[in-house]
């Protein structure tokens, strides 16, 4: 269908949205807390919040991307 490009692309940019927001303000598995203990398990726990932000940022764009190349004349 013709739309199907535009919902790629929402969801693209929702991702990328959502993985700039857990980039600056991880709460995926740091459960919203503001300041980790600076414990090893508050290290890991910002770590691996961080690389889940990440990963979310990196399908977002590469949503955005297929959308983009799909609507230009794919």
């Amino acid at each position: 269908m013709a739309t199907d490009w535009l919902v790629l692309l929402a969801f693209g940019l929702f991702f990328v949205a959502a993985g700039l927001w857990n980039l600056k303000w991880p709460f995926i598995v740091t459960a919203g807390r503001p300041k980790p203990t600076p414990s090893e398990l508050g290290v890991l726990r910002r770590f691996v919040g961080r690389a889940v932000a990440l990963l979310i940022l990196l399908v977002g764009i590469w949503l955005t991307i297929i959308a983009a190349s799909t609507g230009m004349g794919g």
